[in-house]
């Protein structure tokens, strides 16, 4: 969430720990940025979902700011309204344009039926352990999955409904994951990304 919603006392959002860190004086971000901004998904979401759509992407998975949802971060603080009402309405925009959202994926130690039957196998198991110590430790928790894949852009450009001049993303992904985009991990210079390159 921090790395795209941007918005970062919008809304009652409370600092987190990389607000704090990312506005130090001196920063310690050589380049001075924060995520202040981001890809301002806070204000534009609306039109990142539209532009999931129109991609053919058929499942979203997004993180929560917690320091959006409950801004003073303690177990028994309140929790904020508009940021409940935030991530309900990015919810609610999905589904009702046919994209899953997929919201922290472990759930008390099982996964949602809908992950199961989108990923089946592929999902990592649970040891009977395992699910003793996630069940009853929180009501839920996040976990975090980055890839390495780049999409391949087209050399075709067009125009969004936003007015603005984009590059169109070349079709042809097959499953789930990739909804109808291209997606490869060679960089356009033809240097290879994350470990497929080492």
């Amino acid at each position: 969430s921090y790395q795209i919603e941007g918005s970062s006392v919008a809304g009652n959002r409370g600092l987190s720990i990389w607000d704090t860190f990312t506005h130090k004086d001196p920063s310690p971000i050589a380049d001075r940025s924060s995520g202040d901004i981001a890809t301002d998904s806070y204000l534009k979401w609306k039109d990142d979902i539209a532009l999931l759509k129109s991609y053919g992407a058929n499942a979203y998975r997004f993180s929560i700011s917690w320091s959006r949802v409950v801004p003073k971060g303690g177990r028994h603080d309140e929790v904020n309204a508009e940021g409940i009402k935030f991530y309900r309405d990015i919810i609610e925009e999905l589904v009702q344009v046919g994209i899953t959202p997929c919201v922290d994926p472990i759930y008390k130690g099982c996964y949602p039926a809908s992950l199961v039957s989108s990923l089946g196998d592929r999902l990592p198991k649970f040891t009977s352990e395992e699910i003793a110590v996630v069940k009853g430790s929180s009501e839920f928790f996040g976990l975090n999955n980055y890839t390495s894949n780049l999409v391949r852009e087209s050399k075709n450009p067009v125009m969004m409904a936003t007015s603005t001049l984009v590059n169109d993303i070349e079709p042809g992904g097959t499953d789930e994951l990739n909804g109808r985009v291209k997606t490869g991990f060679t960089r356009p210079n033809g240097v290879q990304l994350g470990p497929q390159g080492w």
